[in-house]
């Protein structure tokens, strides 16, 4: 695991499941990934967030967003979908975080800056979705 303790990340997680949420800070909490974490609830709180508008217009700019797909209101394709057409937001990495195994999502992913991880089934495998994100995010800023 590379050292990323001098590094402050802005990370945006867009998840509706306040269980998930809770386990995914904690095990960064672990992990030693210096962050300041964003959360909101579902895509149309999370495109606002990015567009910094309403409540968020002083948010930073995410260096990282951590995406469930099935939210309320406006799901994650949708907010994938708004961020690809905005050249400010489309070099945002992003990390699909589902329970969803669908192959089309894959694909898509693999063409953009973004991975796809199924959300572990057991509380041990955190650590290790964990450490892939933090990989990913640290190969993203070498690009």
């Amino acid at each position: 695991m590379a050292d990323v303790t001098d590094i402050s990340v802005q990370i945006l997680v867009v998840e509706d499941n306040p269980g998930d949420v809770k386990l995914f800070l904690n095990e960064f909490k672990e992990i030693n990934f210096l962050a300041e974490f964003h959360v909101v609830t579902n895509g149309v709180e999370a495109l606002q967030f990015l567009y910094k508008e309403d409540k968020y217009v002083n948010m930073p700019r995410p260096d990282l967003l951590i995406l469930d797909l099935y939210l309320p209101k406006k799901d994650g394709i949708e907010v994938l979908s708004e961020m690809s057409k905005d050249k400010h937001l489309i070099d945002i990495p992003v990390v699909i975080f589902s329970s969803s195994e669908q192959t089309d999502i894959l694909e898509n992913c693999q063409r953009l800056q973004h991975i796809f991880i199924n959300k572990p089934k057991k509380l041990e495998d955190y650590k290790n979705i964990l450490k892939t994100v933090e990989n990913f995010w640290l190969n993203s800023k070498k690009k």
